[in-house]
């Protein structure tokens, strides 16, 4: 028979979980197929209807054959009848087994990045998260195992729930790792749930690995979630079955089940579970060679059409797991955007994407941190749907990355009066020298002119004659040296700006006309160094003596040729016509030491007027 899973059927007004969207939104994210389930699955409910009797149902023996003939002929593993229950969902029988077999405040292990739900899971029922995250190289997820021992090993850990194949990264895990999950759980008294849902959806030529059929230490320590929902796309159908080959843990799950009343089938569940395991290979087999054809078409049109995008490479699921933590958005730009604050990267850009694009995905950080970075994309669509996302997911990034992009990939800051409040320190100095020389003290007002401009250029001013204007200068560094420069104290909220600022993507450079050795000093000891690239002031040895003369040092140093890559960040009028000598434009911040009127005069791109309004307009 061929089946036709490039029909478009409309599921709006259906009242789809999945579907519940605004108009022209494309809804690639809950983990259920926009395809027709098998014929003969709808011929068999069909037939059921028109019996017209929906009482109270039982489970028949052709139920638990249909388990035992497609785990059999499929996954080569023979189920025994007396090991599987009846269950209504995989999720009920894992929060069942959760509640009835651990006490509040135990711990269960997951392995992140891990299906959301588990979470949910063990916390609704009073115990506690223990993330064993999986190792993420050259894209591919592996087990680390020695975390993983160090994990089941605390005596408050008793449970532990695999995700087999792996949801949502699509790995299939091999039969030596589930030994070892099997080994380590033994030893350590852990029973393993293996949620083995998405077993029936590998690639062509892939077959998945039940935990149960490794060996009799995993048999005996594990209970094994299984079901045709999503395979058959039926999960509305609410059936799903255990299997606990171990008698004594069987015999608890089996209490677990019934007591929480999710061990009972509607008047379709049997009925649909029989004909997808009996009649729905065919139509099961076709659909894994589409979804391969979608998977492929959709990891090439990535690594051809969306720079900083990676798909990871995955043998199960129909769900492509997408890295594109190489977008550049950072987790400053996630929290800093005004109406869009974010806790983690992945939901920014899951968010942007719906907004700018209607495309709504999964963010990786929705299972656990170990997938912030990652977006979880359902492929399980027609052909055309896939490719409508896939042109909404490239226009979607390339909006994200120009969006978050830094206004200026490099920030010059001057220093005193614009990280640190330097003036005491500097006019302490001015003081102590005209003291030292026996002449008059100008007004402490007048003593700020000195924060800034070169020593030889600010002394004269007051009287000092050309051939004391040496002597001043030594008189006032040696000041300064000895305890001047502790003297300054850095912006209330500036050290928290620079993180803030390098997490964005900025380059923070100091620029200032105080003398080197003395930047160097006050930006280690206060603490400021780590955020900024390179430090850079006055060395009259290496003749730069002006702000002009710095500037220049480092537009060759960092080979910075374009002067509209660069802005100037300082506090008084030197500042920017330092910087305008390059071309280079510069923010006035008027909570130092320069008027907001001087630094409109001297023609600043703009002038902020506290430390929270310059972090807000560089990361707006």
């Amino acid at each position: 028979m061929v089946y036709d899973f490039d029909e478009i059927i409309s599921r709006r007004g259906t009242d789809s979980l999945k579907w519940d969207v605004k108009e022209g939104e494309l809804p690639m994210w809950v983990a259920d197929m926009d395809f027709k389930t098998a014929p003969e699955i709808r011929e068999a409910l069909a037939a059921r209807f028109e019996h017209g009797i929906f009482g109270y149902s039982d489970v028949p023996d052709a139920w638990y054959d249909s388990y035992i003939y497609w785990w059999k002929t499929r996954h080569g593993f023979e189920l025994q009848k007396e090991w599987l229950i009846f269950c209504t969902g995989v999720i009920p029988a894992i929060s069942s087994t959760v509640r009835k077999l651990t006490t509040p405040n135990e711990n269960v292990v997951i392995q992140t990045p891990v299906y959301n739900i588990f979470f949910n899971s063990i916390i609704n029922n009073g115990c506690r998260v223990l993330e064993n995250a999986l190792l993420y190289h050259d894209g591919r997820y592996d087990m680390d195992f020695e975390d993983l021992e160090a994990k089941l090993s605390d005596p408050q850990t008793t449970m532990m729930i695999l995700c087999n194949p792996q949801n949502p990264a699509g790995r299939i895990w091999m039969r030596d790792e589930l030994a070892r999950v099997g080994e380590l759980c033994a030893k350590h008294g852990v029973t393993v749930i293996s949620d083995e849902i998405h077993c029936d959806h590998t690639i062509p030529g892939k077959e998945y690995i039940p935990f149960a059929s490794v060996n009799e230490t995993c048999r005996r320590c594990s209970i094994t979630c299984i079901a045709p929902t999503k395979t058959f796309n039926i999960a509305g159908l609410n059936t799903a079955a255990v299997s606990v080959p171990d008698e004594h843990l069987r015999n608890r799950i089996c209490r677990a089940l019934n007591t929480d009343e999710v061990a009972e089938p509607n008047a379709f569940a049997v009925t649909a579970a029989v004909a997808a395991f009996t009649k729905g290979a065919p139509w099961l087999d076709a659909l894994r060679e589409y979804l391969a054809e979608n998977r492929r078409f959709a990891c090439e049109y990535i690594r051809r059409e969306i720079p900083g995008a990676v798909p990871v490479e995955a043998e199960a699921t129909y769900l492509l797991w997408v890295d594109v933590s190489g977008i550049g958005v950072t987790e400053a730009a996630a929290k800093g955007r005004p109406g869009c604050e974010r806790r983690t990267v992945s939901e920014f850009i899951a968010h942007e994407l719906r907004r700018i694009t209607g495309l709504y995905v999964c963010e990786g950080s929705e299972y656990g941190m170990a997938g912030d970075g990652f977006l979880r994309i359902n492929l399980a669509c027609p052909r055309s749907a896939v490719t409508d996302g896939m042109e909404r997911l490239k226009r979607g990034l390339a909006a994200i990355a120009e969006e978050i992009k830094p206004m200026y990939p490099y920030l010059f800051f001057d220093l005193d009066g614009t990280l640190t409040e330097s003036g005491e320190g500097i006019t302490n100095a001015a003081r102590y020298a005209f003291e030292q020389m026996g002449m008059p003290v100008p007004a402490h007002e007048e003593l700020f002119s000195f924060v800034g401009p070169p020593l030889s250029e600010s002394f004269p001013k007051f009287g000092v004659a050309p051939e004391k204007v040496d002597e001043a200068v030594r008189i006032f560094r040696e000041y300064y040296d000895k305890q001047g420069w502790c003297e300054n104290v850095p912006y209330p909220g500036i050290a928290d700006l620079c993180r803030r600022l390098q997490a964005y993507g900025y380059k923070l450079i100091v620029a200032t006309s105080k003398r080197h050795t003395q930047a160097v000093r006050i930006m280690e000891h206060f603490g400021l160094a780590p955020y900024f690239t390179d430090v850079i002031g006055n060395d009259e040895e290496s003749g730069r003596k002006t702000k002009s003369q710095v500037i220049e040092y480092l537009l060759k140093k960092h080979g910075i040729t374009d002067p509209k890559d660069v802005v100037m960040i300082g506090d008084r009028c030197y500042d920017a016509e330092g910087a305008a000598k390059h071309g280079i434009e510069t923010i006035g911040v008027s909570y130092g030491y320069g008027t907001r009127r001087e630094l409109e005069d001297a023609g600043t791109v703009a002038v902020v007027d506290s430390v929270a309004e310059l972090g807000s307009y560089l990361m707006k």
